[in-house]
């Protein structure tokens, strides 16, 4: 019963931030700022990308390689407990 419930909250915030995003995109939204690409994943380790470990990675990723040899890469995360 909470699971469906969380679920169905976590699909309307994503619906709803993809609706103000695309309107913010329609209307031609300030250019100079940054765009921001979040990726998450469940069960990925650290070197299973080849951007993060190039000899070892397990996962063939030429896309993200290119995102992030051409942005920026967070190497250190933390979560509040």
């Amino acid at each position: 019963m909470v699971g469906q419930i969380l679920s169905r909250v976590v699909g309307l915030i994503l619906f709803v931030a993809t609706v103000i995003g695309w309107q913010a995109a329609r209307a031609g939204g300030d250019t100079a700022r940054p765009h921001i690409v979040i990726l998450y994943a469940d069960d990925l380790g650290y070197g299973d990308l080849q951007c993060y470990n190039p000899d070892r990675g397990k996962i063939p990723t030429p896309q993200i390689d290119r995102l992030a040899q051409e942005g920026m890469r967070l190497l250190v995360c933390r979560q509040a407990l």
